[in-house]
């Protein structure tokens, strides 16, 4: 059961349910959704995995025009083409486009 599951196996089962899940909403709905917003989905991951997911994202866009995704992971930063930074510093946010 999923309870055995270590913890990237868990991230990975969760990530395939919310995608198989997105697209069940997808066919209910009037329109087709451009966009997927993933939320750390690189926790418990190790390398190997982490890579395999943004490779599978990078093949993913063919059919969304826009992937968010929000990661504190640094060491997977050179595998996303486009980034945005949001840096919090002494109460002041600012945001800076990375290419």
């Amino acid at each position: 059961g999923y309870d055995s599951l270590s913890g990237g196996e868990q991230q990975i089962v969760t990530f395939a349910v919310g995608l198989a899940l997105a697209d069940l909403a997808e066919s209910q709905a009037v329109g087709i959704s451009r966009i997927l917003i993933l939320d750390e989905p690189f926790m418990s991951l190790d390398q190997r995995n982490s890579e395999n997911l943004i490779n599978y994202l990078v093949r993913l866009t063919r059919y969304r025009e826009t992937i968010l995704l929000i990661s504190n992971e640094d060491n997977l930063k050179s595998l996303v083409p486009t980034r945005v930074q949001v840096i919090k510093q002494d109460g002041v946010t600012s945001v800076c486009l990375l290419q």
